[in-house]
């Protein structure tokens, strides 16, 4: 009788060591702690437990934010559609413009005048929210630099729409925003557009 109860009490007390170090494990969404986040579906990831029993998400396209210090969670939901920035140059010269491109308030590509690259490829779902997003343009003119195109006019061009990789092609299927700068403009532009994601 005496070793049976003792057994059983041997056997609470793993019981109540096991529940209380799984009750200890906390998990981690992009490095952020949101222990108490319940009913949320996150896609697209990738999941590691630690050794301390410690789980960490690695979602890319999910962004985490701190509604109160004491509790984080995710609300950016995974787009549906992948979004590439494309900017094409002329060359041998670009437009005589430096270009600042913001998506959402965030710094996401900075163009320069000295660029000589025909093409850039950028992809931008991990800025993007579904819905509307604001995308902001700061030209500024470098008025310092030579024209060495002469009669020719230069110019640099930003697109941003919804597209695909085929091999080792990106294929634009829905361009949402097209903007250009060129030799023949003369002063410096900020200017504010609106896309839908999704």
């Amino acid at each position: 009788m005496s070793y049976l109860f003792r057994f059983f009490c041997s056997l609470s007390c793993i019981f109540l060591f096991f529940v209380d170090s799984i009750q200890a494990r906390s998990v981690y969404l992009n490095k952020v702690k949101i222990d108490g986040v319940f009913n949320q579906k996150i896609e697209h990831c990738a999941v590691e437990i630690d050794a301390q029993g410690d789980v960490w998400i690695d979602a890319p396209a999910y962004q985490v934010r701190s509604a109160d210090p004491s509790l984080s969670k995710p609300i950016d939901p995974v787009l549906q559609k992948r979004y590439w920035l494309v900017v094409e140059r002329s060359l041998p010269e670009p437009a005589p413009y430096d270009i600042e491109i913001f998506i959402r308030d965030q710094l996401v590509k900075k163009l320069s005048a000295h660029d000589n690259d025909k093409q850039t490829y950028l992809e931008v779902s991990n800025w993007l929210k579904p819905g509307e997003n604001q995308i902001y343009l700061i030209a500024k003119k470098q008025k310092d630099k030579p024209d060495k195109s002469h009669n020719s006019i230069t110019f640099t061009k930003v697109l941003l729409g919804e597209g695909k990789v085929l091999g080792q092609n990106i294929i634009i299927e829905q361009p949402l925003l097209v903007y250009k700068r060129s030799s023949l403009d003369d002063k410096d532009y900020s200017d504010k557009m609106m896309i839908v994601a999704k």
